[in-house]
Formats: structure tokens, sequence, C-alpha cells
């Protein structure tokens, strides 16, 4: 019976390759590929884009894409006649350079007046749709040809851009910008609206099938007229194009004559016994991986409590947008009726900006609970561009905060001492972007070192062991439609894994950092698993994960072995320093009197990402040593630099501040 099938087969095949096809003449198709667009002349200037340079000469190599549609009508073998239409956009470049005398060097404190060398950069893109009449001769009816054409294009609106940019020597700036850019311009003018010239192209066929083939090509064209007119006659500019691509095209077959299909009889099939699907059975284990990514038999889930003190240093300074006196919308603000509401143990978190965003309020409770400290408001500016000198910005900056101190929190006006100034006395690098924005600030200070003093609060966290339950079902049928796995209570449906048609081998849930609060009251977990076939064949497996509840009521009950974590954190640290400031030498004093004997402490230095890794690597290590050494815990603690850190949002300054930064976390064990 297989023989007879193939021989049939074999029989269609060669019937249909004898079959004689008629070719249509008509060929269609459609092309792209690279240019190389060869702009060569000498300019002073493009239209409407006037510059102080001498001139522009020499030539402008540049790679632009095409693309277009052809059709080509076949006379006989050998030639052809065709017509296509493409697009390009042919970019050009051309740079000079100039010596001035006004460029600007900082030498520290004051700018000296030096020699530079600058750089004008002109360049333009000419977009142009093209219309190319042609003739193809393949000699000896080869698959290779050369093709002989006429290149018209209408050209469009076109883009331009220029700039003078200073390029020696280092770190010189223009005297009027400030920068080693200026006269940076785009724009727009009008080319030549016909340019024309001859093309050669040199081709290959390459047959897909009858009707599809490939034609790689290779094509030069010389422009007889220049794309773009200047207004002196000595000024001109030619173009030249170097074209590699390639062309799929198509042309219509048709049979002479149909071909004869001899009958072959159908083979007879045996019947055969239907197949009988196998019965749909599922089961379902559940174990817990801890932190070393370990496998084990899960017994019950743990959630402990235990005490934790935070603290959280507070950056005594207020921020501001450039040229702006307004307080910015991200720091907190309220409505005076909401004060009495305001609890600074509320809002403290382990995210110290989230905190800190509350400075004013923060510093307004404090006031108001210490009513014969004196505040003093120091506005500063960033002291470049148009902020200058601008003294008077520094100070409305100032009145900004005390306005809202006073109309707020009912902070006396005899209270608030206001003074301004340009630079902060210890201020960031002035020549950089992130460096003028810590300068733009409002500095706050007080005789009474509570109003400024870090904040310190006392919670209950909890932990859950283990941190990930791992799931895994085992399924044996023919196929799988869908299948399920829910977690939760009867009430409530905490955690949902579907797919369809393949069962994983395991399903993890990192129960630890999702469920540790919701779980707290509850004595069990209920999980399900469905699966279903695509005939219907179902099977649900059910369990129950114990918890087991360790409260610090039931430790003292019991007796048992407790812990304390506290997370201290210093900051300030000067930029590239990782000396221990005064206000750090107070914190680090504070620290000492929870670290005991059996006290497990990890040190953790970091630093922005701002500057060079490796280097910004060792400050991050130098500062968590530093605070090792002054707690004098370098023989017992993890001691671990972590340099171009992204604690917070580096986009603002009090991001970067925060993370310059060490944190030192306590773990003491205490006896019940």
């Amino acid at each position: 019976m297989r023989n007879t099938i193939y021989l049939a087969l074999l029989t269609c095949f060669s019937v249909c390759m004898n079959a004689q096809y008629i070719r249509s003449p008509w060929s269609y198709g459609i092309y792209g590929g690279m240019q190389q667009s060869i702009f060569t002349g000498q300019f002073k200037e493009l239209p409407r884009m006037d510059n102080c340079c001498t001139g522009f000469s020499g030539t402008s190599l540049q790679l632009d894409p095409f693309f277009g549609i052809t059709i080509e009508h076949a006379l006989n073998k050998n030639i052809a006649i065709g017509l296509s239409l493409d697009y390009v956009k042919a970019r050009g470049a051309f740079s000079a350079k100039n010596t001035i005398g006004n460029a600007l060097s900082f030498n520290g404190t004051s700018f000296d007046i030096v020699e530079a060398q600058s750089e004008h950069q002109v360049s333009f893109a000419l977009p142009s749709i093209g219309i190319i009449p042609s003739i193809a001769w393949r000699p000896f009816a080869s698959a290779f040809g050369l093709k002989l054409g006429f290149e018209t294009r209408m050209q469009q609106e076109a883009e331009s851009s220029i700039q003078e940019e200073l390029i020696t020597p280092k770190g010189v700036v223009f005297s009027d910008t400030k920068s080693t850019i200026r006269n940076n311009r785009n724009g727009t003018f009008t080319p030549e609206s016909m340019i024309y010239g001859p093309s050669l192209t040199v081709f290959h066929d390459l047959n897909l099938s009858e009707s599809f083939s490939l034609r790689p090509e290779l094509s030069y064209t010389h422009f007889l007229t220049d794309p773009i007119k200047f207004e002196s006659s000595s000024e001109t500019l030619s173009l030249r194009a170097i074209r590699a691509g390639i062309l799929l095209t198509y042309t219509a077959i048709t049979p002479e004559s149909l071909p004869e299909i001899p009958i072959i009889p159908l083979p007879v099939i045996e019947e055969k016994k239907p197949y009988q699907p196998k019965k749909l059975r599922a089961s379902l284990s559940a174990f817990s991986v801890n932190e070393q990514a370990k496998e084990e038999s899960i017994v019950n889930i743990t959630i402990e409590e235990y005490s934790s003190l935070l603290m959280t240093p507070l950056l005594n300074a207020v921020f501001f947008d450039e040229g702006a006196h307004t307080i910015p919308e991200r720091y907190a603000m309220l409505e005076s009726s909401e004060t009495p509401l305001f609890d600074i143990d509320f809002i403290h978190t382990p995210n110290h900006v989230e905190t800190y965003l509350h400075i004013l309020n923060i510093i307004g409770k404090r006031m108001m609970e210490k009513p014969n400290a004196m505040m003093t408001l120091t506005g500063c500016n960033a002291d470049i561009q148009k902020e200058k000198g601008d003294k008077t910005l520094s100070l409305r900056r100032a009145e900004s905060v005390k306005q809202y101190l006073q109309q707020v929190w009912k902070i006396s006006d005899s209270r608030i001492i206001l003074k301004n100034r340009n630079l902060p006395e210890k201020h960031a690098n002035t020549q950089t972007v992130m460096g003028a924005q810590e300068n733009r600030r409002v500095e706050i200070t007080a005789d009474d070192p509570y109003i400024i003093s870090p904040i310190i609060t006392l919670d209950t966290i909890r932990t859950m062991n283990p941190p990930i339950v791992r799931f895994r079902p085992t399924v044996e049928t023919d196929s799988v439609d869908t299948w399920q796995l829910t977690a939760g209570k009867p009430e409530q449906e905490f955690r949902r894994f579907t797919g369809n048609t393949v069962v994983p081998p395991f399903i993890d849930w990192y129960i630890g950092s999702e469920m540790s609060e919701k779980l707290m009251n509850d004595t069990s977990i209920n999980f399900q698993f469905k699966a279903l076939t695509s005939l219907k064949d179902s099977a649900v497996i059910t369990g129950e994960l114990p918890i087991e509840q360790v409260t610090l009521h039931k430790k003292k009950i019991n007796r048992v072995q407790d812990r304390e974590v506290n997370t201290f954190s210093l900051i300030l640290f000067d930029v590239r320093s990782s000396d221990i400031s005064k206000a750090n030498a107070d914190i680090i004093d504070f620290i000492k009197g929870y670290v005991k004997p059996n006290s497990t402490i990890n040190i953790t230095g970091y630093t922005d990402r701002l500057g060079d890794a490796n280097a910004n690597q060792k400050l991050a290590q130098d500062r968590a040593d530093a605070t090792a050494k002054s707690l004098n815990v370098q023989q017992s603690a993890t001691i671990l630099g972590k340099g171009n850190s992204a604690l917070y949002d580096d986009r603002f300054p009090e991001g970067r501040l925060y993370t310059r930064t060490v944190d030192v976390i306590v773990d003491t064990r205490i006896d019940n």
C-alpha cells in the first residue's frame, strides 16, 4: 500500500515538471539598499544659516537608505526597458576650524581670557523622489547584466543644522555662552527643485522560483546639476551617488496547457481500534525554600515579631528649582487645620527620602514643642548663569520657608532669623548641573539641637520563614488544556497561578515578601490545584499549610529568646569624603549604646552614581571602614562598601545626599 502511494506522488510530480509555461514580458518589483552620498564643494554658508566661519570645503561621505518600486518590459532575451521610482534622503556634513582670541578658562577662582580653536560644523539632509528610465542588456542572455539610465530627482524642503564648538584647549568656554558650544541652530531651506544625471548599474539575477527572482545591484550616478544653489557663483556643491541594493521581482507565468494527471485508485486503509485516552491523575507536594535556595520539606509557616528601632538623620535643607523661590510640589505641605493630626512617628518609614519630604512639618512641630527655640533660615543660590550673584533670590527662598512655618505652624516671626548669601558655605561643584541643584537651597539651623536631630521611632516588625513556598505538581495524562493553583483563605484568595497545555515542574510563591503583614492573625493557608483536559476530564487537589505565630507576647510568656533589630543611618558626608563629621560622630555615640557583646553588626557604606565607578566603590568602602573604626567594631562587624548605588531617585538633590550614607544594623539577641 505504501509503495502505491509513493508511485502516485512520483507520477504527479513528473507530469508537473514536464508542463510548459509562458512568461509574461512584464516584471514588477520592489527594491532598497544603502546609498553612499558623495558631496564635494566649497561654500561659505547654507541658505538661511548665517555663520561667522570663513567657509567650508572638501568632501562629505554619508550612508543613506533608499527604497522604491520598478516595472520592466522585456523586448527580447537580451534587452529590456524599465522605469523606477524611489525615495532617498541624502545627507552631508562639513566642518571648518577657526582660531578665536576671547575664550574663557577657569583658573579655580575666576576666568582668564585665552586663545582657543573652535570647529564650525554644518550638516544638511536633502529628501528627494527620483524617476529613472533605463535600458538593461544581458549579454548572451546570461544572469549578469548592465543597465544604463538617466536619473531625475525632485527635491523636497531640506533640513539643516549648524553649531560652533571649542575643541582645544580642554576646559575653555565661549565668553558669551559660558559653554563649549554656541550658535547651535536648526532650520530648513529650499534646494534646487530638480537635479539630473546619468547612471550605470551592474546586476545579477538569482531565480527563486518560476515567478520570483532576486537581483543584487551596484550602481553609480553622476549628477550634472548642483543640488543647492548659492548666492555667489564661486560657491559650488556637487553630488555623486554609489548604491548597493537588492531588487525582488515578480513575473506572471501561465501554463501552455493543463497537464493530464493519471487517476490512481485510493489505497484501502485498514480500520484501527479507537485510541483510549489516559485517565487524568494528579498530585501536589509543598516544600520550603530557604535563603540559601535549599529545598526542604515544609512543616509550617512561622511568622515572628520582634522589636525594632529606626533612626533617620534629618537633612536640614530645602532645595529649589532653577530661578524659582516657591517651594517645589514634591515637599509635603499641610493646611493649618491639619497640623494637630500630624504625627512624626506615622510618617517615619525606612525610605529616608519619603520621611525627609515632610521636613517643613517636622521642623514646624518641633518648634511648637520647643517654644523658646530660635531658628535661622539661610537662603542660597547656585551663583551661575541667571542666578549669578542674585542674593535677592536667595532671600525670597528663605522667606518662602518662613511664610509656610508662620501661616501653617503659627511660628512667631520673632523666632525666625533670615539670612541670604550666594553659594552655601559648604557648596557642591558649581560647574556641574547636579552641583548647581544642590546649591539652590535654604539651610535650616537652630539653637536647640532637638529641632534638626535625627528621627527615632520604635516599631514591631515581622519576618516570615520560609521566604518561598515551592509547589511541585505531578500530572499523568496525554495533554492538559488548562491548570490553576490558588492559595488563601475560604473568604479571600491571596495568590493565583494559571497556565495552558504545559504544567511546570514547580511553582514558587514568594510568600515572605508578599504576605508577612496579611497573615499576622491567621492559623493556616488553604491551597487548591486544578487540572482540566480538552475532554473535560478534571482533577482537584486541596491542602493546608499551618501557620505558627511567634508574637512578642508569646515570647515573654514562654521565655523564648527574642531579638532586637535596630537600624541607624549616617548622612551628610561631603563629596569624595569619608571623614566622620560632628553630626555623624554624635550619631555614632548614640549607636554605641545599642551595641552589646552578643550583637551582630552589619555596616554598609554607599555613594551616589556621580564620578568614576572604581573610585566610588573605594569611597563607599572607606566610609564603612571609618564608621566601624569609630564604633570600635572592626573585628566583629560585617563591613561592606556599595559604590554607584541607586538607593533613591538621583534626579533630585535629596536623593543623592541620602545615598551618600552609611547604614548600621545592630541585631541583638535578648533572653526573656
